[in-house]
């Protein structure tokens, strides 16, 4: 799980483990150690105790949205589409290419969207249709790695939001928002 945002049961929060887990934590001046010790040691641990511990969101919630979704939706979602690697860029260009109304193309979009999706940040991959309609109204301001596209993954996110805000698809930013993303992607 990612430390986004957990969804942590009164159980779990009232359990030893838990408060264990918080006093053990070691203080980490560097992301790398906060990342190993903190939110994947998290998860680890509370399973360890038995107890469940889910995200907020997550990719089989975001595969079963995509499942259930018409193909003109399913193609919204390959244009503003993230990717890092080459091979998924192309994959989608193809896919945008083709005509969208065969049973053929549907599976094989669905299976392009899982890969990507399960390789990478599915919420930093697919800003539509996370944003709107599935309502995950968070974005990532950092840089991240750059893949064998150039930019990050996180830039390539920001990017498709504003594309998908102009043309309507996803409401609106607020202005503040709108103008930091901009100054940031020029």
């Amino acid at each position: 799980i990612e430390s986004y945002i957990y969804l942590i049961s009164l159980k779990c929060y009232s359990s030893i483990a838990f408060e264990r887990y918080w006093v053990d934590l070691p203080l980490s001046r560097g992301k790398s150690k906060a990342l190993t010790f903190g939110e994947r040691e998290f998860t680890s641990t509370m399973e360890a105790a038995g107890l469940q511990v889910n995200g907020l969101f997550s990719v089989k919630k975001f595969n079963e949205y995509v499942f259930e979704q018409s193909n003109e939706s399913l193609r919204n979602i390959l244009m503003f589409a993230s990717y890092l690697e080459v091979q998924l860029a192309d994959e989608s260009r193809r896919l945008l290419a083709e005509n969208n109304t065969t049973a053929d193309w549907r599976e094989r979009t669905i299976l392009h969207i899982r890969r990507a999706a399960e390789r990478r940040r599915f919420n930093a991959c697919f800003v539509y249709p996370c944003v709107e309609p599935m309502g995950m109204s968070f974005i990532k301001k950092s840089a991240g790695s750059t893949g064998d596209l150039g930019a990050s993954l996180h830039s390539r996110m920001r990017r498709q939001m504003l594309r998908a805000v102009a043309t309507g698809l996803i409401p609106p930013l607020p202005p503040d928002i709108q103008v930091e993303m901009e100054a940031l992607e020029s």
